[in-house]
């Protein structure tokens, strides 16, 4: 669930000699990552500003990083890579503030995450013979939007870009429909000499759960720390200068690609969910549920379960209870798998999710369902709920859950006797 935040601790691996150990360890520990000396890790990290070549020491950070995805960082001095590297997030800093790389790092270790599910689920229903439905990329050459109010100031960056890679529409609010359609892979943003305010279309673009991914650099002749500052803690991927168009633009058009690859995992993660016949449907059918979780636990993925019971008004039915679980699922990120074992129970299997994100994804599930009614008017149905969470990676599903449900008994029984 992406409102929730990171689902488990983060482990970032500093690389190169160019990269200041102690003055990273220290800041990424103070933003919450760990950073151990030596071990698998969630991702790597090279700070390669003020390198004379950067391609070159970019191309070695790669090579030290192996199979873990990258964050490389650089300088607002510093001129951007002439290629895309797959497999690297660029970000570019200015002074201390570390929130863009702090985003980055989160983000990237996010999406490794769901690609790692996505192929779970495809062993798991190939295993049990049913159809696994992808999403299919419309259209692989989605042109950058480019915002900016029509001025001299904007010719530099009409005349690097090639025609078909670049779209201008000519208001914010044409922007977003743009984007919002599917219709353009990345966002560039340009503040020319005039008073425009674009910050706000920033903000609401990552407020969207279609967009919160969506690269966005912005553009404009001077930067000082004070304005590169405002959009880098409000979530803009790059900032950058008119001359850096060519380069932006490579760097936008790489950005775009993963953009569409995140939203083509997260789509078939959400295709994944079906019956155990194989039908479509929200909540996971037992053997199904049962199979995905067999499937994270054989290769040793950490994970948390929880279980929560509802408990309807004396007139609910069982289809007050239906709907309130199909609630409960569109409250959950596509990684999280739901499914009903019987009238009132529904089991949550988190993958990858330590005890604190399951603490509070159950609590959201508890305060959506009983903050709403149910049934019809004039009699709604209000719901309580109990639930129960842990978190582990040694315990088998079977008997995680049979821990759990026997926690929640002995609640219920406590409660009876007070």
């Amino acid at each position: 669930m992406h409102e929730l935040g990171q689902r488990t601790g983060i482990s970032v691996r500093l690389l190169g000699r160019s990269t200041q150990r102690n003055t990273w360890r220290k800041a990424l520990i103070s933003e919450g990552f760990a950073v151990p000396a030596m071990g698998p890790c969630s991702l790597a990290l090279a700070d390669l500003s003020g390198h004379d070549d950067l391609d070159g020491a970019l191309l070695e950070a790669v090579q030290l990083a192996g199979v873990e995805p990258l964050i490389a960082v650089i300088g607002m001095s510093d001129q951007l890579p002439s290629a895309i590297v797959p497999g690297v997030v660029l970000v570019r800093t200015i002074g201390n503030d570390l929130s863009n790389v702090s985003r980055a790092i989160r983000k990237a270790a996010l999406d490794r995450q769901f690609a790692a599910a996505a192929s779970v689920r495809y062993r798991a229903l190939s295993g049990l013979g049913l159809p696994y439905r992808t999403e299919q990329v419309v259209d692989e050459n989605t042109p950058v939007t480019l915002l900016s109010e029509p001025s001299p100031h904007v010719l530099p960056i009409l005349k690097e870009a090639r025609p078909h890679d670049l779209v201008a529409p000519l208001t914010s609010s044409s922007t977003l429909r743009m984007l919002e359609n599917g219709y353009a892979g990345a966002l560039l943003i340009h503040i020319g000499q005039s008073r425009e305010h674009r910050l706000p279309v920033l903000k609401l673009v990552r407020r969207q759960s279609d967009l919160s991914g969506l690269p966005v650099a912005v553009m404009r002749s001077r930067w000082d720390d004070e304005a590169a500052q405002q959009w880098l803690k409000n979530g803009v991927d790059l900032v950058a200068v008119p001359h850096e168009t060519e380069r932006v633009m490579t760097f936008l058009n790489g950005a775009a690609r993963s953009f569409r690859t995140q939203r083509m995992v997260s789509a078939s993660l959400a295709n994944a969910s079906v019956s155990d016949r194989g039908e479509p449907s929200p909540l996971f059918g037992p053997s199904v549920f049962a199979r995905i979780c067999a499937e994270h636990h054989a290769l040793g993925d950490p994970m948390a379960y929880g279980v929560i019971e509802l408990t309807p008004e004396d007139h609910g039915t069982d289809d007050d209870l239906a709907e309130a679980g199909i609630y409960m699922t569109m409250a959950l990120s596509p990684i999280e798998l739901v499914t009903r074992v019987n009238d009132r129970m529904f089991l949550v299997a988190m993958p990858y999710a330590d005890r604190f994100y399951a603490r509070r994804l159950m609590r959201t599930l508890r305060t959506l369902v009983e903050d709403l009614k149910f049934g019809e008017e004039p009699t709604p149905v209000l719901i309580t709920t109990r639930h129960v969470s842990l978190a582990t990676q040694k315990d088998t599903p079977i008997d995680a859950f049979a821990r759990l449900r026997e926690q929640l008994g002995r609640e219920q029984t406590s409660q009876a006797i007070a």
